[in-house]
């Protein structure tokens, strides 16, 4: 039998004080966990950019490249043409490319500085929960070097899940510490307060009410009308903030009707389906992939292994119905997963790449294993003969949980190892062969790549992303006729894909038929009136056949929808030079330098402006600077002009 007090929620006025303020000792059983992972996730800092989101939410996020007030502003304000909702994680690129732009490493470092400072939280969480530090221990160790946490630490893009998990962490934290307290208003204040920054930086946090009522549940507060009225604010702000996580997703179709391929039947199948998946996978973490692809019905049936899910969600409730003694810890780590994975179970219809995701359980996973560390403990009092082979197993199973979090870390490390492995567990996977191909042209392995997009559309010949992609490898290898069937292909599979009218104008741009691109290039801009890079190209072709108003038309609107394009500045100086506007010109090219100072085209602009002005002393200043940059251009003018 379980001793009586051994997590009980019954706390004395006098212990308070030793119960909710943060306690020195925590330090020795801290450090050893937060110096463990500090080992095991350095070695992110050494990875690279990979091709799944970082370059919407990095590399080509013209809102990080700024810090001025107009632009944060703009993070603020919800828009359509966002992706996500989540200003403060947006921010906090900014910061970090404010100060290292796009080195990989700040950036890996930056998830697992907060990761470090989520498992603080945890364990003080646990702490204030049941008020044992070897539980608060083990949850957090098990928190800390889990293999499914991999994916949120080890890829960039996932910093919003850490960094609104760490404000969630700490609202969860001041609500318990305002019930352990007597309810004293600071500290409810505290939890609305850091519930708001949650919500700033990712829109998953408006479960957080439904959290606070599991603390309740454990904590066996009666039901009472403070206990509903203290909980409306949060309901409000989840709202409120749930409305505007909807603007970005209703304009990119995000909340798309999956009942298209899967009836309400089915989705609560792949709810029973999720929650067992991830329990399972919690406990026993094995055959890991980044992408868990939707089933394929057979004669409008799901596979098999849906129907029977609901046994192993229903053999729980039975366990839970047996195990009175601690039946409260099973509920409320059960009630935990749910809350924090409810808008991923499937039963409201919106779009997941795949059915489940081991992100989704980063913060959920502290229910799991809050059940695990529990039972170490009860078999640790009840079975005190036997701690050596409690303890023992305790070993082995988190070796194992190690060397599985080493070697997932190492599939993240770039693109090529994330999309090789993924086609590895993952064979009839489209899209992980269209990323790899992706991956294998950066490297400029264009025929391998064009092999990996044939296998992405052999899998699924309406990929229309696929096809296009296809024909920009197949362009590098100079098989124009090639590229110009697929950019038709994807286009006539999605008529509204703006991308593939926009290389199809590219490539008719290069094979001079200035004509032909002009009407694609305006193609796309119709499709998306903000793509700035189809108002700089169509500009080009106008500057190059000599309308050279409509091109600084084309410069203005690609320019204002991405205010860092330093080519669309350069060009709009050359074409103002062209109307001897040369003060406006000037501006441009010094606007381009003071965007990206190591850009050699606009020191040599602005050098040959200012011989045309007469200006031999500045001009030769900039070709010089072109030139230390590597512009043979730039050697060539310095020997005409500065001798």
């Amino acid at each position: 039998m379980l001793r009586k007090n051994s997590c009980s929620t019954a706390l004395k006025q006098k212990k308070l004080k030793q119960y909710t303020d943060w306690n020195i000792e925590y330090y020795k059983y801290l450090i050893p966990v937060l110096f463990l992972t500090f080992l095991l996730f350095i070695r992110t800092s050494q990875h690279e950019f990979v091709n799944w989101d970082d370059q919407d939410m990095v590399t080509n996020n013209i809102q990080i490249r700024s810090l001025t007030s107009e632009n944060l502003t703009q993070m603020i304000i919800p828009s359509s043409s966002m992706n996500e909702y989540q200003p403060l994680t947006t921010f906090f690129y900014a910061i970090i490319y404010h100060f290292f732009e796009l080195n990989p490493a700040p950036y890996f470092i930056f998830n697992l500085i907060f990761h470090l400072l989520n498992i603080i939280l945890v364990f003080y969480l646990i702490i204030l929960l049941c008020k044992k530090k070897i539980i608060a221990f083990f949850v957090s160790i098990l928190f800390a070097v889990h293999p499914l946490q991999v994916e949120v630490v080890a890829w960039a893009s996932a910093s919003n899940y850490l960094i609104f998990s760490f404000f969630f962490l700490l609202s969860s934290v001041y609500y318990l510490k305002y019930i352990l307290s007597d309810y004293r208003r600071k500290y409810i204040i505290y939890a609305v307060v850091f519930f708001i920054l949650s919500l700033f930086t990712k829109a998953t946090a408006v479960v957080l009410p439904l959290v606070l009522l599991t603390f309740d549940y454990y904590l066996k507060r009666k039901f009472e009308w403070k206990l509903i009225f203290e909980k409306v604010p949060f309901f409000l702000l989840s709202l409120i903030f749930g409305i505007i996580a909807l603007i970005p997703k209703a304009e990119n179709q995000v909340v798309i009707t999956l009942a298209e391929n899967f009836n309400f039947i089915d989705r609560l199948f792949f709810g029973f389906y999720s929650f067992s998946f991830y329990v399972i996978k919690l406990i026993i973490p094995f055959s890991q992939k980044l992408i868990y692809l939707y089933p394929e019905k057979t004669n409008n049936l799901l596979p098999f292994i849906f129907y029977i899910a609901p046994i192993f969600v229903f053999l729980i409730i039975y366990a839970l119905s047996l195990i009175k003694s601690w039946s409260s810890v099973l509920i409320f780590g059960c009630l935990f997963l749910i809350s924090n994975i409810i808008f991923v179970l499937h039963f409201i219809p919106f779009f997941h790449v795949g059915i489940v995701a081991e992100r989704y359980t980063y913060l959920g996973s502290i229910g799991v294993f809050f059940i695990i560390a529990y039972l170490v403990f009860h078999l640790l009092n009840k079975y005190s003969e036997k701690s050596t082979l409690i303890y023992t197993s305790l070993i082995f199973y988190l070796g194992f949980l190690l060397i599985s979090t080493h070697f997932r870390i190492n599939t993240w490390s770039d693109s090529l190892t994330l999309w090789s492995q993924e086609v590895k567990v993952n064979p009839n996977n489209a899209l992980a062969y269209a990323n790899r191909g992706e991956a294998l042209y950066l490297l400029e392995d264009f025929e391998s790549a064009i092999s990996d997009f044939d296998m992405a559309i052999s899998l699924n010949p309406n990929f229309f992303e696929a096809y296009n992609n296809r024909g920009i490898a197949k362009k590098e290898t100079g098989d124009y006729s090639g590229a110009i069937d697929d950019y038709k292909m994807a286009s006539n599979i999605n008529p509204n894909y703006a991308e593939a009218f926009f290389n199809r104008g590219s490539i008719r741009g290069e094979m001079g038929d200035d004509s032909m691109a002009i009407a694609n290039y305006s193609k796309s801009i119709e499709i998306n009136p903000n793509y700035s890079d189809a108002y700089y190209s169509r500009g080009n072709i106008f500057s190059k056949i000599g309308k050279v108003d409509e091109a600084i038309a084309d410069y203005n609107t690609a320019i204002e929808t991405d205010p860092m394009n330093i080519e669309a500045f350069n060009n709009r100086g050359i074409s103002y030079a062209k109307l001897k506007q040369y003060d406006a010109a000037m501006a441009d090219f010094s606007r381009s330098i003071e965007i990206n100072s190591n850009f050699s085209d606009a020191y040599v602009n602005l050098g040959i402006l200012h011989i045309e002005l007469n200006r031999k002393n500045e001009a030769c200043r900039n070709f010089s600077i072109a030139q230390d940059l590597g512009s043979q251009f730039a050697s060539d003018l310095m020997l005409k002009y500065c001798k």
